[in-house]
């Protein structure tokens, strides 16, 4: 899948565990490090002139990574580990196939 598929993908999923409501239980910090995480993806993409399909603007791209904040809190986690996977990577723009995860609670 697209980098910019994924994160769409994850930006619906988000927005839709807002309208059917969160967790009460989350733990202290963790939507804003997820959404920190993600939103340094989104800076560092651009910055490395990532190729983008959806003609994201960085603006965009971190709108969609606000709406993590409203998924439930194991979600957020794995999109955290996701983006500090990427941010890890030599090369942002490829996804490395170790960042993909299994799917998990959120794909």
């Amino acid at each position: 899948m697209d980098r910019k598929a994924e994160w769409l993908v994850v930006a619906v999923i988000a927005t839709c565990s807002a309208a059917c409501g969160s967790s009460s239980n989350e733990p202290a910090g963790s939507s804003a490090a997820a959404v920190d995480s993600c939103n340094k993806v989104c800076d560092k993409e651009a910055e490395k002139m990532c190729p983008n399909p959806f003609m994201l603007t960085v603006e965009q791209c971190k709108q969609l990574c606000a709406a993590v904040a409203a998924a439930s809190p194991a979600c957020q986690a794995q999109l955290k580990a996701k983006s500090d996977c990427e941010l890890a990577a030599d090369n942002i723009c490829m996804t490395p196939e170790s960042c993909q995860g299994d799917g998990g609670t959120c794909m």
